[in-house]
């Protein structure tokens, strides 16, 4: 950063602020790489005196802290005097929460309790692509930095607004009735869809033999799997072609299902790894993360088998349903490319059975009627 003080060369209107964000992200280059956008204030706590002087010294600590972590002035922007914005592409979560904790530690050991920060980080364009609503996204995650508390290496979102089931919630039958009544409301196929991945997967695992408390998990992930969907605000049902903004959010539904939706839940915390790698494949082309090989457990390639089953042989505004010797096409050209050569056998001899075939396509869900009512036993 250069010698002068940048939260005097750097403050600006709003205004210049919303022009700066439609300046960088107008452009498709602005979806090839995830970053995040960090706000950062201070509050002078009831009944304490805050002059010049003190001023001067909280921003003299600001200074300090952020020209060690900061490349340059036009990384930051000061909103409303004692708000900071910083846009420096931070692609590194810790590297989000070192900068946080530096700055809250400075000020406490200079002020004590008469000074608190308050924080707020998203990542860009997971939970957002509308650079639009930055400003709106982070003032509504604000939280105040505890001191004996040091953020961690997690990401969690708590919308106490738009809440989807008590926090508390326990009963994990109540919270997966939730969550698929949520996505009844938000889109209809999304419910029917996700209830036709478990029927595959409830079938497909038991021939498997996959561990009994494994199959639970993986039958929970796919009943929930795209819950992601639930915070993206497109007309999925749109027969046109996406826009780069629609796929990139599309792309994100996984993180936004493991990273905000269902972590506050920790019902849910067996599923999330499975959840959150169903659209990888092993030879690096998925998303979110491109993991390769064996960084895909087998639950999140049977989830992920099954939901491709599934998708192709329903139709959609876009495309027709597939013949079922398209649908074994597919598999034969993906296997040990998408999915493991092996489970993709597996799977291919087993809907090769026309019993189990119905059994899959049986739109009574039965099976996933029986998990449910034995779900504490399974």
């Amino acid at each position: 950063m250069s010698v002068n003080n940048p939260l005097k060369s750097c403050c600006v209107k709003k205004e210049v602020f919303y022009a700066s964000l439609e300046e960088k992200f107008s452009s498709i280059q602005s979806y090839e790489k995830s970053f995040y956008y960090c706000q950062i204030e201070y509050e002078v706590a009831p009944n304490k005196i805050f002059n010049s002087k003190t001023r001067q010294l909280l921003e003299n600590i600001f200074h300090k802290v952020l020209s060690m972590h900061l490349l340059a002035d036009k990384d930051l922007f000061t909103i409303d005097g004692n708000k900071f914005l910083i846009l420096s592409f931070l692609q590194d979560e810790k590297k989000v929460m070192d900068i946080i904790n530096h700055l809250a530690i400075s000020v406490y050991n200079k002020f004590k309790d008469n000074i608190y920060i308050n924080y707020s980080y998203i990542r860009y364009p997971f939970e957002t692509a509308d650079y639009s609503e930055v400003p709106y996204l982070l003032e509504r995650k604000k939280t105040t930095y505890q001191i004996n508390d040091s953020l961690k290496y997690t990401f969690s979102q708590e919308d106490e607004d738009e809440s989807f089931f008590n926090k508390n919630e326990n009963d994990l039958f109540e919270a997966i009735h939730t969550l698929l009544q949520r996505l009844k409301l938000h889109d209809k196929y999304l419910l029917k869809h996700s209830l036709a991945v478990a029927q595959c997967v409830i079938y497909f695992s038991q021939e498997l033999s996959l561990p009994k408390i494994g199959q639970k998990n993986l039958i929970i992930a796919s009943l929930i799997h795209d819950v992601g969907y639930l915070n993206l605000n497109f007309d999925r049902e749109n027969t046109g072609k996406l826009t780069p903004e629609e796929w990139m959010q599309i792309k994100c539904h996984p993180y936004i299902a493991t990273n905000i939706i269902l972590p506050p839940f920790p019902v849910f915390n067996d599923c999330l790894d499975i959840i959150k790698d169903h659209h990888e494949y092993i030879d690096g082309s998925g998303y979110p993360l491109g993991k390769k090989s064996t960084d895909i457990s087998i639950y999140s390639q049977v989830l992920s088998i099954s939901d491709t089953y599934t998708a192709v042989r329903e139709d959609r505004p876009h495309r027709r349903a597939l013949r079922f010797d398209e649908i074994i096409d597919i598999f034969i050209k993906s296997a040990g490319i998408k999915w493991n050569e092996n489970l993709v056998t597996m799977f291919l001899a087993t809907i090769a059975d026309t019993e189990f075939r119905h059994k899959i396509n049986d739109p009574n869900f039965d099976a996933i009627t029986q998990f449910i009512d034995n779900i504490i036993q399974y």
